[in-house]
């Protein structure tokens, strides 16, 4: 009984680890690399070489499966092009492996001392603080392996559990489907492969018995990362995980013949069994590249006819594309999936809708009006989305990094909603004015076309600067604001002016044109708020 408490303890302590590091390594990574992702995953070798990066950064393959998925479901990338990333999530994985290898147990103590120096030390330095924590997440890793290689010890003379190990050995299938079960069960390839690597430091096992086992933690990491990803997946994105799966049981597949000749050569490569285990993992997710890589469009062809797109759940998904479930399980990447929601509210609220507002008073025509109106829904819709989803995310995380991106996230949705309300109020306007068969004096006219330009100007500068958190960009924003008040300010004192010269068209049409240019001067201040946001401040 103390046996599998010390395993169990160790265990968790070393899967604690695991999440502690990869949390802190992507809390402490700018999260441009994903966007980069579907840009320069076109070139098959690139794409190899981003999924390995981008694994050995975040420490977990299921990470990069679950930024895959999301990347296939907002249209940014497609399935054949996610295939070259999940082959290079694989040898990242290696990288990990091979430095447990390397057996440091007798200096975690050390590196758990240093780490909790550089956390304490960092001050408000968020990202030597998330550095220090990702140190700390991996002298847990070594710390963890050394207290099972310890609790283990005894099993050394135990004849029942050499049997077990010697019947792993001879029958490779049924090594491949334990290891497969314990790594779903663990969610974890490196806590299965660690759990051997502590075999094998106390000789307990043989390279021959521990490929089998290495296989399995392959296949099984991959059945977790499916599950994961696929929470409230549809469309092609569904199809990621199960082709990471096939990938992985055809592998194992062609290696179990080769058992034997595979031992041989590794034990070539070195004289210790923890670091054979080690370079089988490499080996065989390096062999998966050059085996599956050329058929990478086979493969995608594969998955879309064992699991066809469902047309329908695409449509219901469209408007909120980037708000999938299955982000959660990583909440860095689920602030990321909301604010690309948030900036599609705002590319709704200008292109759709703000840039044809004019339109409606000079050229008014039903169908552009449904339109604008569809859209207004539209935000609605999204924005009641992006707070559930927010609250999701609040609900899965402690960092005040993220609590502060979601507070910001949802200010900026707001005032993108009350810019939808504001459009639609001068819609109303348009309806009244084409009732009233009248047209704006040509002066008057001009002067709201300029309003506009000013306003939808603020609106796409503090839009780009939000997406882009250029705050240079922000304060410039701020700056034009006084400037857009006096050139309003000369507006009205334009506009009476015709008025009091007898201007038909200016009376005919004051009501509506005042409002008007209240209108798009309120839409400026909601761009206001958002450049404020950007900086870090909240308007009054």
């Amino acid at each position: 009984m103390v046996m599998v408490f010390g395993l169990l303890g160790s265990l968790g302590l070393f899967l604690y680890g695991m999440q502690l590091t990869s949390e802190s390594l992507q809390l402490a990574t700018d999260y441009k690399l994903r966007n980069a992702l579907g840009v320069l995953t076109k070139n098959r070798l690139i794409a190899v070489l981003f999924g390995f990066v981008v694994t050995v950064i975040f420490n977990s393959s299921t990470v990069t499966t679950i930024m895959l998925v999301g990347l296939v479901s907002a249209s940014v990338m497609t399935v054949s092009q996610t295939i070259g990333v999940l082959l290079g999530a694989g040898v990242g994985t290696a990288i990990t492996v091979q430095l447990l290898a390397f057996n440091l147990g007798d200096y975690a103590l050390l590196l758990i001392g240093i780490s909790a120096i550089i956390i304490v030390a960092s001050g408000k330095n968020t990202k030597l603080k998330h550095i220090g924590r990702a140190l700390l997440g991996f002298s847990f890793l070594f710390y963890g392996m050394e207290l099972m290689a310890e609790t283990m010890y005894p099993l050394r003379s135990s004849v029942y559990f050499r049997d077990l190990l010697l019947s792993l050995e001879q029958q490779p299938i049924l090594g491949v489907l334990v290891a497969t079960v314990f790594t779903v069960i663990v969610q974890s390839s490196a806590a299965t492969i660690g759990l051997l690597l502590s075999l094998a430091t106390q000789g307990m096992i043989t390279i021959e018995a521990a490929i089998p086992l290495v296989l399995g933690a392959n296949i099984g990491t991959s059945c977790s990362a499916a599950f994961l990803s696929a929470l409230g997946t549809t469309g092609e994105a569904k199809q990621v995980g199960p082709i990471n799966i096939i990938i992985k049981i055809l592998g194992a597949l062609l290696f179990v013949p080769f058992i034997s000749l595979c031992s041989s050569v590794l034990k070539a490569t070195s004289g210790s069994v923890a670091r054979q285990i080690a370079n089988i993992h490499t080996f065989y997710n390096v062999m998966l590249i050059i085996v599956f890589l050329p058929f990478s469009n086979q493969l995608a062809r594969l998955g879309a006819k064992l699991l066809p797109p469902d047309q329908a759940a695409d449509q219901t998904l469209e408007s909120a594309k980037h708000l999938n479930d299955s982000f959660l399980e990583v909440p860095e990447i689920a602030v990321n999936q909301a604010l690309l929601q948030t900036v599609e509210m705002g590319r709704i609220a200008r292109e759709e809708m703000l840039i044809h507002l004019l339109s409606t008073f000079t050229a008014y025509e039903e169908e552009l009006i449904d339109r604008i109106e569809q859209a207004e829904s539209t935000l609605d819709a999204l924005y009641q989305k992006i707070c559930a989803y927010v609250s999701k995310i609040s609900a899965a995380t402690s960092s005040e990094d993220l609590t502060q991106r979601n507070v910001q996230i949802l200010y900026i949705a707001n005032d993108l909603e009350h810019i939808g309300d504001i459009i639609i109020s001068g819609i109303d306007l348009a309806r009244k004015f084409n009732r009233k068969g009248t047209d704006f004096s040509g002066e008057g006219l001009r002067e709201l076309e300029i309003m506009y330009q000013k306003a939808d100007t603020s609106l796409s500068w503090a839009l780009q600067a939000f997406e882009t958190s250029n705050k240079e960009l922000a304060t410039q924003v701020i700056k034009e604001h006084p400037k857009l008040l006096r050139f309003e300010n000369q507006l009205r004192y334009n506009h009476f002016g015709r008025i009091r010269r007898g201007n038909e068209k200016t009376i005919a049409t004051s009501a509506i044109h005042l409002d008007l240019i209240e209108y798009l001067l309120r839409i400026e201040n909601h761009a206001i708020n958002i450049a404020y946001v950007v900086l870090g401040m909240v308007s009054s």
